[in-house]
């Protein structure tokens, strides 16, 4: 009963961040950290938009954001009802500018999952005001074995965002892929602003320089252009990109820089140490190799002796272009003198015989996440143990090696270091509402 109530209380409380001067107008910086996992709570600002459902419940978003790396999240609810109206906690799917998608299930719990309980919302930052719409429902996949299954993997969803004309309002592109109705070839679905349904492209064939066998997509980048490139990420093995408007979508296949260390073998959940992003119009990956003390491993924890992250780029998705490194640091390099009061945010860490340890090196560290507003900045979450509920995200410049600054992150709804947040260019817009100044207060 008390894992139970546990749960209950991680939906429903969502952190508090520290709060402001009333006449405190800094604006938030244009990107920021977002959760995506939401909290379901009654959080209303000055970013707080609604949608009525034609059953007449209304359902509620509110964004709380924050600068890096502090980590922003997202308040859902619907007026009248409890929490438990809810089936699953909501999820940010997909963010892009102006634009986030979410996740939001809606249903009796304990049942049969069902698509027509979990539907897509599309929350939207457009002249000065935020706006909240529930989109088609993209329908169940053709697949006699699970016919409740959803159309595509939350994963594998994307947006665009593209202006057909110097006079006309931006318009969004939702793109999703699966690969289920013909092997070796993928389907791409789309979803076009204000469209009533989805549509979809069939059999288009793979590029003949991906390498075979299956590919797990785990991230959706969007480097827009003329023709709109969405990327899918396999971050063990490399880059599908599309021009999804076009009439005759053609791929474009990229592998990733060899990893740091070339024994490593590729498994697991590439997330924890990996990530992809565009960035002011490059390409960046970032790759974090983890040190274990020789022996330490057991139980799924270590002893942490430190860690490697090196961070590449390139301009576009030619598959004739190569990676360039930028920059490659290691734990033990890192410089706390420039300011001490971050290091002194992180725990201390004591040896056997109470003597402190470097703590950057000791602390079990994962989850790299490219600044989208810094091209030297490289956040990472870090743990005292490898299970613990408290975690810190680190900004670290990378070209200085020095420790930019530290946050507290409640890391109670994750599980060891798995992907829990990323980055956001949302906050831009949020600058623009009304009365952003106090977003942070409830």
């Amino acid at each position: 009963m008390r894992v139970m109530e546990d749960e209950e209380f991680l939906r429903l409380c969502p952190p508090t961040h520290p709060r402001r001067n009333d006449d405190d107008d800094d604006a938030l910086p244009a990107t920021c950290l977002l959760d995506l996992l939401t909290y379901i709570a009654d959080c209303r600002n000055a970013t707080t938009a609604t949608c009525r459902l034609s059953c007449g419940m209304e359902v509620q978003v509110t964004i709380c954001a924050a600068p890096p790396p502090l980590v922003s999240h997202v308040c859902v609810y619907c007026p009248g009802y409890a929490h438990t109206v809810f089936t699953c906690v909501p999820k940010v799917v997909a963010t892009q500018g102006d634009v986030l998608v979410l996740c939001i299930a809606l249903g009796p719990r304990g049942t049969i999952y069902r698509p027509s309980r979990s539907n897509y919302y599309l929350y939207q930052v457009q002249a000065g005001w935020p706006s909240l719409k529930l989109l088609p429902h993209p329908g169940p996949c053709f697949d006699p074995n699970d016919p409740y299954a959803p159309l595509f993997d939350d994963h594998s969803v994307g947006i665009i965002r593209y202006q057909p004309h110097i006079d006309h309002p931006a318009l969004y592109v939702i793109a999703a892929l699966t690969n289920r109705s013909v092997p070796g070839r993928y389907d791409l679905h789309l979803l076009h602003s204000n469209a009533e349904s989805w549509i979809s492209k069939r059999g288009l064939p793979r590029p003949h320089s991906m390498s075979r066998g299956d590919h797990s997509f785990a991230k959706v980048i969007t480097v827009g252009g003329e023709a709109g490139t969405i990327g899918w990420v396999d971050l063990w093995k490399g880059i599908l990109f599309c021009d999804v408007l076009k009439d005759n979508p053609v791929f474009l296949y990229v592998s990733l820089p060899p990893p740091l260390m070339a024994t490593r073998k590729l498994r697991g959940c590439p997330r924890n140490t990996r990530n992809v992003s565009v960035i002011k119009g490059l390409i960046r990956y970032v790759e974090l190799q983890i040190h274990i003390k020789p022996g330490s491993f057991t139980r799924g924890n270590y002893i942490s002796n430190g860690w490697t992250v090196a961070t590449w780029s390139r301009i576009s998705s030619n598959p004739f272009e190569d990676w360039h490194q930028n920059c490659k640091l290691d734990a033990s390099q890192v410089s706390f003198e420039n300011n001490p009061v971050h290091y002194e945010k992180l725990p201390e860490l004591l040896d056997d015989q109470g003597i402190p340890q470097l703590t950057m090196v000791r602390l079990h560290t994962g989850h790299p996440v490219l600044s989208m507003h810094d091209h030297d900045i490289v956040y990472l979450m870090t743990k005292v143990n490898y299970l613990d509920d408290k975690a810190w995200v680190l900004a670290i410049d990378m070209r200085n090696s020095t420790l930019q600054g530290v946050a507290e992150f409640n890391a109670e709804r994750v599980i060891a270091l798995r992907y829990a947040f990323t980055q956001s260019g949302i906050s831009e817009y949020l600058n623009m509402l009304p009365g952003i100044k106090g977003n942070r207060k409830r």
